[in-house]
């Protein structure tokens, strides 16, 4: 039997921790003993932990950095990260393989651990990617934009990448392990496991991936009671209260001729008052989203993979509000706005469009029709497979 280490460092919300349960669950029953080094070890300890799977802390960033304007690339993505520090990147490094050291893992499987990446650098432990494509950049020399919807300066990727490549390799050298010669290298892993597919992909340009699938959670959650308010149209909308135009999409809502459910951690009882209407209804808990994919005509979200993921699984379009900075929301958002799989808006965009573009994802058949096309594709993918197929890649690797 194997130890295995998962390592979240980058990222926010509880979207990684859910990725990586079924999987560790999963080898966790199959005999092997799995560690889970994460960002947030409180949400982490209240999810893993019931399942008596181990979590430490990973090394925590503690440097305030001052985020670029624009992000180009994924070696900028690292500058925002604190990587042009770096004394910084050198202690974060060294605390991830004092970790590793203690704990002597088998494998050690990346969801978004750059930095846990360049401490396995040339040590004995065998390392995997495992997660969305946008913590996977492809293996190439200058890797692609990340806002290609944005020209770059002229050479500015280029000189990105150059430094980013420079202050990886001072660490490196300084540890004693194999020099970069280009970005990429760092995520030449003994297996990429790319869980998503193809038109979800960050990444659209990358050339001959294999694609896992998307994990999938299984059934489960509250049943969904849409209001008595009988409407021809279902949509079900689950935004943070927190975004810049979320009073002006539920203030929409309750003008839409459609009966909706609203899912809003964290928006006060006093809140929810204020956006009551008869053809509305508030869910205190999470639902069950096969459940609500398979009732609905619309799901109104943030752009995050595995909600985006199960809502075309359905066949049902979507309307994306990407969060303010979360740059992986943006480009999954405008790569399926590209493809007709919805209509995404950003909080550029002037408030009155909400309501008519809302409409239009719902009146116009071009994007019910792409999101049918989607699921009929894909209508054999089967998510307890695919958990179990990675974890059978897992255990080759062990032999």
């Amino acid at each position: 039997m194997g130890r295995i280490v998962f390592a979240w460092e980058f990222g926010s919300g509880l979207g990684h921790i859910q990725y990586d349960l079924p999987l560790a669950k999963e080898l966790q029953a199959r005999g092997h003993e799995v560690i889970c080094i994460m960002k947030h070890v409180i949400d982490a300890g209240r999810i893993l932990g019931q399942y008596g799977i181990k979590v430490l802390q990973a090394p925590v960033w503690q440097v305030k950095v001052k985020k670029l304007e624009n992000t180009y690339n994924y070696a900028e993505a690292l500058f925002n990260q604190g990587y042009l520090i770096e004394g910084g990147l050198a202690s974060m490094t060294k605390a991830w393989r004092n970790l590793l050291g203690f704990i002597k893992p088998d494998i050690l499987i990346a969801d978004h651990a750059p930095t846990a990446l360049i401490a396995a650098r040339g040590t004995s432990i065998k390392t995997m990617l495992y997660g969305t494509g946008f913590f996977s950049p492809p293996i190439q020399k200058n890797m692609p934009s990340i806002m290609p919807w944005n020209r770059a300066p002229e050479g500015l990727i280029e000189h990105s990448e150059r430094k980013a490549v420079e202050i990886i390799n001072a660490v490196l050298g300084e540890i004693g392990s194999p020099l970069l010669v280009n970005l990429s290298d760092l995520f030449e892993v003994d297996e990429n496991i790319l869980a998503t597919f193809q038109e979800l992909d960050h990444y659209q340009e990358r050339k001959e991936a294999k694609y896992w699938g998307p994990v999938i959670s299984l059934p489960g959650g509250e049943v969904p009671k849409w209001p008595e308010q009988s409407r021809a149209r279902k949509i079900f909308c689950y935004l943070k209260p927190h975004d810049p135009h979320f009073k002006e999409i539920l203030t929409v809502l309750k003008q839409v001729d459609a009966t909706c459910i609203i899912f809003t951690p964290g928006l006060s009882q006093e809140g929810k008052n204020d956006f009551q209407a008869s053809n509305i209804v508030f869910s205190e808990n999470p639902l069950d989203m096969h459940q609500v994919c398979k009732e609905c005509d619309l799901v109104i979200c943030h752009a995050g993979h595995g909600t985006i993921a199960i809502t075309l699984l359905y066949g049902k379009p979507l309307f994306l509000v990407p969060e303010h900075g979360q740059l992986e929301q943006v480009l999954i958002a405008h790569n399926l706005a590209k493809q007709k799989l919805g209509i995404a808006m950003y909080t550029s965009q002037k408030t009155n469009e909400y309501k008519m573009n809302i409409e239009r994802v719902l009146s116009q058949p071009q994007y019910v029709e792409h999101a049918r096309k989607f699921a009929e594709k894909y209508s054999k993918y089967d998510p307890v497979k695919q958990v179990c197929d990675i974890a059978d890649r897992f255990e080759e690797l062990l032999n």
